[in-house]
């Protein structure tokens, strides 16, 4: 009995613990999208950077002092763990070789803080109705851009703002329209698979309403890489909610919703390239026109400037092909390199020139910062994330499919986006994609414990018989509490090299 009781004690302390990793986890989602400090240049990126690495650095104190409390270590299971863990030793491993120390100690912590938001959220967020409040606050946030965006496009905005102009114009509180657009995109692919379920999670009239103003601030950016991140997004969405399910009638419906969405796709190429009064220059598909005309995409100053940017990046990673430069060097890089490709034949009155700090490729400047190793370790993450959805989605209820092809669907819109831009030097946008690699985990896990044939309490520790049983058995690895010297000093070890880490 004593054990029992033993046992549930510290279930309890594991769940207030948990409680200040989750408040950490909403100040995060609510705070980056809005935080600016007006008196910075420029106003929003530096503060949005500090403000997500104090609150990792607060979310894992949290997270080292539960283990503290409770006396043992509960590690989840996962197979991403080990590609994540492998991928951050290695960036750490880079300022080895880095060619220069200082970018790479400054790019650090913005690295670091990813993978361990990834971490904190798969070993504290255990519970299906915390991952609904996430998500839940996540839509909000998105409608609440939305509508900001498309009052931004209408000129209705803060005095402050008003030395933006043009497409600029429409930027929500990220300073950059590209940033706006590589931010949306992740709780608009959640909204939409979320919309999509035939079984109602959150109401419908919110999930529409999100929808329609993230797609109309979407619209409004003009950015064509995330346009393509969200028609692939939603291609995938449809066929995973095609292939995951059994019922005919079922699959019948998504056929019939993916040959909707190749006619609205055929309906809105129309309405952009056949002349008609509403696609006319100044309109807003007017705008869309010039801005995909295939003259445009091809030989436009935008995409002869990407080109030129990945073939300096190309030059960079013929010269360090294995280990790469090391970690955040490649603005330290950008320059010399920039300088030798534009004295080279006439690529000065070819290609546009300026200052480049990324890559626009997230593949392309990882490879030449860590090497072919680096990208073939976060090509792995992404292999095994989408080999552990296929396997797992098919044994889930609907609304477990649901939450978590919504997930799978802001992931990939980032990854996308990311052939384009750079979504994951973003703070904002980066997190938020480590929060939906972590979530996806900690849905599917919920998943997996769902579908045991146990009668629980309201706190989930006894089974049918009364045996105790913690919660998460079976699906991670456990050190228990050791009332010895030698295990509150081996435990101590533990927390202080996490700390320090």
């Amino acid at each position: 009995m004593n054990r029992k009781n033993d046992l549930y004690m510290n279930q309890r302390k594991c769940f207030k613990w948990d409680e200040g990793i989750f408040i950490i986890l909403i100040l995060i989602i609510v705070s980056l999208p809005f935080i600016f400090f007006d008196y910075s240049i420029p106003a929003f990126t530096p503060i949005k950077d500090l403000s997500l690495q104090l609150l990792v650095l607060f979310g894992i104190a949290i997270w080292a002092l539960k283990i503290i409390a409770v006396e043992s270590i509960y590690w989840q299971k996962s197979d991403l763990n080990k590609p994540i863990f492998l991928y951050l030793i290695f960036g750490n491993f880079s300022l080895i070789w880095s060619v220069n120390i200082y970018h790479s100690v400054l790019i650090l912590p913005l690295f670091l803080a990813g993978p361990i938001l990834f971490f904190i959220i798969t070993n504290s967020v255990c519970e299906q109705k915390s991952i609904d409040k996430l998500l839940f606050i996540i839509i909000i946030i998105g409608l609440c851009l939305g509508i900001y965006g498309i009052l931004q496009y209408y000129g209705i905005d803060f005095r402050v703002w008003d030395r933006d102009i043009g497409r600029q114009r429409v930027m929500g509180q990220f300073g950059n329209v590209n940033y706006f657009a590589e931010y949306i995109i992740l709780p608009l692919s959640l909204t939409f698979g979320l919309i999509l379920s035939k079984n109602k999670i959150y109401n419908r009239l919110l999930l529409l309403l999100a929808l329609l103003a993230m797609g109309g601030a979407l619209f409004f950016t003009f950015t064509r890489g995330s346009y393509l991140a969200i028609v692939v997004t939603i291609s995938l969405i449809l066929f995973l909610y095609f292939k995951s399910v059994e019922n005919e009638q079922t699959k019948h419906f998504y056929k019939k919703a993916i040959l909707l969405f190749l006619l609205f796709i055929i309906i809105v190429l129309a309405l952009i390239y056949i002349p008609h009064p509403l696609n006319r220059e100044g309109t807003a598909l007017g705008k869309l026109k010039s801005r995909t005309t295939i003259e445009v995409l091809i030989s436009g100053s935008s995409t002869l400037r990407r080109l030129a940017i990945w073939k300096c990046t190309w030059m960079m990673i013929e010269d360090y092909p294995i280990l790469g430069s090391g970690l955040g060097t490649y603005a330290y890089h950008t320059l010399k390199y920039q300088a030798e490709f534009f004295s080279a034949g006439n690529n000065r009155d070819i290609y546009p020139y300026g200052n480049a700090a990324q890559a626009h490729n997230e593949y392309l400047q990882l490879w030449s910062e860590l090497g072919i190793v680096g990208l073939l370790f976060f090509v792995c993450i992404i292999f095994t994330y989408y080999r552990n959805i296929l396997k797992n989605v098919k044994g889930m209820d609907e609304k477990e499919k649901t939450i978590t092809i919504g997930l799978v669907g802001g992931v990939t819109a980032v990854l996308i986006d990311a052939m384009f831009g750079f979504p994951l030097q973003l703070s904002a946008s980066m997190s938020l994609f480590w929060i939906f690699l972590g979530l996806t985990i900690s849905q599917t896990n919920v998943a997996l414990e769902s579908k045991k044939d146990k009668a629980t309490t309201k706190n989930g520790i006894y089974d049918k018989k009364g045996k105790i049983t913690v919660k998460g058995e079976g699906r991670g690895i456990s050190f228990h509490r050791n009332h010895t010297k030698k295990g509150i000093a081996y435990t101590m070890v533990i927390v202080l090299v996490i700390i320090c880490f």
